[in-house]
């Protein structure tokens, strides 16, 4: 079994289209859902998903400007596919 990588509270490059206003700015995943939408799973324990699978959707949030200078993360969620943020599935 591969060892899992580290991807919640890990920051990417988003590269999808879905999203136009975020592609190419660094992003902060939060969260992987899992399964059906009514019914799936929210993890936000990378040792609980293990690794990622092609139908998973991953919540990300962007980093806003600070007033005075630095960033911190948007409390505004988005969900892209794992290959929109170069997060390879299983």
């Amino acid at each position: 079994m591969k060892q899992p990588h580290r991807i919640i509270g890990s920051t990417r490059i988003y590269t999808g289209d879905t999203h136009p206003w975020a592609k190419g700015q660094p992003v902060l995943i939060r969260a992987v859902h899992r399964g059906d939408p009514d019914d799936g799973v929210i993890l936000t324990d990378d040792a609980l998903i293990g690794e990622l699978q092609p139908d998973d959707i991953v919540e990300f949030v962007p980093f806003v400007a600070e007033p005075g200078g630095g960033v911190r993360p948007s409390w505004v969620t988005s969900d892209a596919r794992p290959d929109e943020l170069h997060l390879p599935p299983a």
